[in-house]
């Protein structure tokens, strides 16, 4: 009686572990693993274009010496991907992914970015980090620990002057 028991304790435990994410491990997440509900974070509206974050990235790196790194879905052009990692690893376990969609300008509201944000961990540290992606973004050329300003825009001084 006590080995059907085990027997069956045995079989309910393994039919627990066959879900999308049996077995996974840290080791093991990757990419394509973040893009659900289990690990999204929240959601944000960028007011701006696919273009304009990328110069804004570019600024970034090129000031502060890293930046998170942009990537096009193939053959997409509204859908990409903005990824932090803090060290070059296999796994996605301590990354902070932004599952970007370009939205086009409409009589109501001006070109925008949506970013639906995916990580492992929800802690401080991970929204401190998803904090300081989207300054990188909204503050390019402002590096870590310093006051966020926003940089003077050309385009608002030429019209001005």
């Amino acid at each position: 009686m006590k080995k059907l028991a085990l027997v069956a304790l045995l079989a309910t435990l393994a039919g627990c572990a066959t879900g999308p994410n049996a077995g996974l491990t840290e080791a093991r997440l990757t990419a394509s693993h973040m893009d659900t509900s289990l690990y999204h974070r929240q959601d944000r509206i960028i007011p701006t274009t696919f273009a304009k974050l990328q110069m804004a990235l570019f600024k970034q790196e090129r000031v502060c010496g890293s930046a998170p790194v942009f990537k096009m879905e193939p053959r997409q052009t509204n859908y990409a991907t903005l990824t932090d990692m803090p060290e070059p690893s296999p796994t996605y376990e301590n990354a902070v992914v932004a599952k970007l969609t370009q939205v086009m300008a409409t009589y109501l509201a001006p070109e925008r970015v949506k970013a639906e944000i995916y990580s492992y961990y929800d802690d401080a540290a991970t929204r401190d980090r998803v904090e300081r992606l989207f300054d990188a973004v909204e503050y390019p050329g402002v590096c870590p620990g310093q006051p966020r300003v926003k940089p003077a825009d050309s385009d608002s001084k030429a019209k001005q002057g």
